[in-house]
């Protein structure tokens, strides 16, 4: 009894010497807080992520895909504006973890690996994510306490196709969260509704779904649209926002929703 009583006791203290050696041993920089992502590689967008303490990731990303040649088709991979989460862990010097979005989600997006780590004083982080189109670079910083600068509320957004405008729509930007905003809309006998993401005070992706009107009215939306949509459409690129005007303008290139995706352009006019 003394022998068995003798061998729990080592165990039991080298089981806890060992777990809070790990614990010491982790030298990564945090990552808590919620940061700004530019996302290029695989894919290429923005998104916003915030790391909490209990190690859960919640946030949301807007992707714009990538055209690719299938037996001669050009095709392109799901794009859109998608909610994300998922789990880290620190390992050493690094940060390691997974994320992505429930599989009822018509975006798909699952990153099953992702490795990083947050630089000295916590200015930037960096990681690496795979999924099924490569490797997947998020370049982050700290998101500010204050949004950047506050986004214009009434829009005009020209969509062309091949040289001419085929739609004409006029939008409200409301703020949403952190450097979020949702936008409502309409254009000729369709409703709009989508997300707009400002990243870094300068770089906008938007993402939109356009609904036909019944008897007049707009029907309720849904984040996720799915097929319901005549038209889904993303672009992205930089704007400048004149802060004492509260007004922008810029123009985006992106893609509708089709088989092929065409690829259009978006001007903007914020004011």
């Amino acid at each position: 009894m003394k022998i068995g009583k003798r061998y729990l006791i080592v165990l039991l203290g080298a089981f806890t010497a060992l777990y809070f050696n790990c614990g010491a041993a982790h030298g990564a920089s945090s990552p808590l807080g919620t940061w700004d992502f530019t996302v290029s590689g695989g894919k290429s967008g923005s998104a916003s992520l915030t790391f909490y303490k209990d190690y859960s990731i919640l946030g949301y990303i807007l992707v714009i895909p990538k055209s690719y040649k299938d037996e001669g088709t050009v095709l392109t991979a799901n794009f859109g504006f998608a909610d994300v989460h998922g789990q880290w862990q620190p390992d050493g010097n690094r940060i390691v973890g997974y994320l992505y979005n429930d599989p009822s989600e018509t975006v798909r997006l699952d990153f099953p690996s992702l490795n990083g780590a947050v630089s000295a004083g916590g200015k930037s982080f960096v990681f690496n994510a795979q999924n099924e189109d490569g490797n997947v670079k998020f370049s982050g910083i700290p998101m500010p306490a204050a949004p950047y600068e506050t986004m214009p509320i009434n829009w005009t957004i020209n969509l062309t196709t091949q040289g001419i405008v085929m739609y004409t729509e006029f939008l409200t930007a409301l703020p949403a969260k952190n450097n979020l905003y949702t936008l409502t809309g309409v254009g000729a006998n369709y409703c709009v509704y989508g997300y707009a993401n400002l990243s870094r005070g300068k770089n906008l992706g938007v993402a939109l779904w356009e609904f036909p009107m019944t008897d007049t009215s707009c029907p309720a939306w849904s984040s996720s649209p799915d097929n319901s949509a005549v038209l889904g459409g993303v672009a992205l690129g930089s704007i400048t926002i004149n802060p004492e005007s509260q007004s922008g303008s810029t123009t985006l290139k992106g893609v509708q929703q089709g088989s092929p995706a065409p690829k259009v352009t978006m001007q903007l006019l914020c004011q």
